[in-house]
């Protein structure tokens, strides 16, 4: 293992410590403090907010050859800047800017027409932490809200709304996310990892 690689999978464990002793000094804030997490974000939040924007994956979420009325397309989450923290003595709100990116084809079959289709569309997610006992982060239950708002699909210039389509799929998907984002935290903040040191030079991932 080189020097460079050493330095850096030395820092990731590192960040993951400070964002477990983080998180628990969040959730362990004196009660005559408790109001303050209402107001402008203590330097506590901001740490949080510089730690999981440093460690956010880019994109945040992707998937591809999802079935759509007369074709199928891909869905792309990206966050549009650095997270906002606010921490309380019983959980960690987490409010960040989103753009989603969809592009895909729809058509018929019958009528042998396929189109070409696009959008994207910001919105602000949130998502809370709760430990799953007070005052124990390292088992931490999320909550996913992802607000739709009014959006128009273009498909080669024929334009029609989507937003309930997109609103079921988030109805039909959030369980899942709620419970892989679980699953994510629990082995972050435990330490393990499958980014194990190789020895190689950091590059682009293998495909």
């Amino acid at each position: 293992m080189n020097a460079m690689a050493q330095r850096t999978f030395r820092m990731k464990i590192v960040c993951r410590k400070i964002l477990v002793a983080v998180a628990s000094l969040g959730f362990c804030i004196l009660p005559s403090l408790v109001g303050a997490a209402t107001k402008p974000s203590t330097v506590t939040d901001q740490l949080l907010a510089l730690l999981l924007e440093k460690h956010l994956p880019a994109p945040l979420y992707e998937k591809g050859s999802n079935p759509w009325p007369g074709g199928d397309y891909s869905l792309e989450v990206h966050k549009l800047g650095r997270p906002e923290v606010t921490s309380s003595a019983t959980n960690i709100l987490v409010k960040m800017p989103l753009k989603v990116l969809i592009a895909g084809n729809a058509g018929s079959e019958l009528l042998q027409l396929k189109m070409a289709c696009n959008t994207s569309f910001t919105t602000a997610g949130e998502i809370i932490f709760t430990p799953e006992k007070p005052g124990i982060v390292s088992n931490l239950e999320s909550t996913i809200t992802l607000p739709i708002p009014p959006v128009m699909a273009d498909c080669d210039g024929v334009k029609f709304p989507i937003e309930e389509y997109l609103r079921t799929v988030v109805a039909q998907n959030k369980r899942q996310w709620e419970m892989k984002l679980d699953a994510e935290m629990a082995a972050w903040l435990r330490g393990d990892t499958s980014e194990k040191p190789s020895g190689k030079p950091a590059g682009k991932a293998p495909k």
